[in-house]
């Protein structure tokens, strides 16, 4: 799944560990959504969304191109 997570945390000047312990999802599992190879739960993307000041679209931009 494409995201924009790495973009928006380091606007807010944070570390994957710094994220990780903001949203309390483990710091391997932030970085394999980050780089795009476990699609997170709601409840998680809802989490990193708040943690970085943004919405979960913002983070998770839906792609028109099928």
């Amino acid at each position: 799944m494409t995201n924009k997570i790495k973009q928006f945390r380091n606007a807010e000047k944070l570390t994957q560990k710094e994220l990780a312990e903001k949203t309390g999802i483990s710091e391997r599992n932030l970085q394999a959504i980050e780089a795009g190879l476990l699609d997170p739960r709601t409840s998680n993307s809802m989490k990193i969304a708040n943690a970085l000041n943004t919405t979960v679209g913002e983070l998770f931009p839906v792609s028109d191109n099928n």
